[in-house]
């Protein structure tokens, strides 16, 4: 979880980790949409693979926020949970509190 949440920090700084640039390297190879251009020209300078930060991205990137509860099982959330509690309890209820308003809006846009 620890490294989970290093990988996250460093996308939100726009900076690259060591994962992310071996899988981009595996399977990036002509355009890749990125919701962050900080990201984004960080994987074009480091990379040299062309990125896509456009309003189609973003709207990309809204719909499958919206549909992320959807996409998860719940029995994979829960494991996630049990992780978290292990590791940090604030990032446990942070990531409940995730689940449950996501679970939620996709309900309340259902009806």
């Amino acid at each position: 979880m620890a490294e989970a949440l290093s990988a996250a920090t460093a996308s939100i700084e726009g900076k690259m980790t060591r994962n992310l640039k071996k899988l981009l390297k595996k399977v990036a190879h002509d355009e890749l949409a990125v919701a962050d251009a900080k990201l984004g020209s960080s994987i074009k300078d480091k990379l040299s693979i062309s990125c896509v930060t456009s309003s189609a991205v973003q709207e990309l990137m809204r719909g499958i926020r919206s549909q992320f509860t959807s996409l998860l099982s719940d029995r994979w959330a829960v494991d996630v949970i049990r992780r978290l509690e292990k590791e940090d309890l604030s990032l446990s209820a942070n990531f409940r509190h995730f689940v449950s308003t996501a679970s939620h809006k996709s309900t309340d846009n259902k009806q």
